[in-house]
């Protein structure tokens, strides 16, 4: 019998380099794309690895912007988006930043940070704490890694989208009773009188 690795999440994307390993998985269940970087030495294992939950609309719009940057975004030269996670009495803070290096040869930089965080307002927000350890990992892309992770992850997102859109709609929204019988409809304002 042969093991066979399956991840806790769909991946959606992966780039292994010399000294990295980005990953960008399926968390949709939670409304969420999740981003890992992994720093490695080979034979050593993993020295370092960081993740962070992106809000599937804020991914997808993040994606859609590296995928048209060229020709309708030519302003964008970034985003850095923060996140946290309590855990126990503990809060980690969590912080994604793409950015542009102009002028290199891999022009997009991805940072992920993590660590302990603090409070920031009354929202629920969480931050990093100041003067504290962070676990960070910065791995820098090629346009064309860019543009091929963005591209998968607009598919995917739009194909879950698509799949969950009449079950989201359901969850959202009032439905009337399905008694079988037809509805009688204020034809005025459309709301649903009793069903017949």
């Amino acid at each position: 019998m042969t093991a066979t690795y399956k991840p806790r999440q769909f991946r959606i994307y992966r780039l292994v380099t010399k000294t990295r390993i980005l990953t960008v998985e399926d968390a949709l269940k939670l409304g969420k794309v999740a981003f890992s970087l992994t720093e490695y030495k080979k034979g050593a294992g993993a020295a370092v690895s960081v993740t962070h939950y992106m809000d599937h609309q804020r991914t997808a719009l993040l994606a859609f912007d590296i995928l048209h940057r060229p020709v309708a975004n030519p302003w964008w030269n970034g985003a850095t988006e923060y996140k946290g996670t309590k855990k126990g009495a503990d809060l980690e803070a969590r912080t994604m930043t793409l950015e542009l290096v102009e002028g290199t040869e891999n022009p997009v930089r991805l940072t992920i940070t993590n660590g302990p965080g603090e409070p920031a307002g009354t929202a629920g927000a969480i931050k990093p704490k100041t003067g504290t350890a962070q676990a960070k990992v910065v791995t820098l892309l090629s346009w064309e890694h860019a543009r091929a992770m963005s591209l998968a992850i607009l598919m995917h997102v739009q194909a879950w989208q698509t799949m969950t859109y009449y079950s989201r709609i359901q969850e959202a929204t009032w439905q009337p009773p399905d008694n079988g019988g037809p509805l009688l409809v204020d034809p005025e304002t459309g709301e649903v009188l009793d069903s017949a």
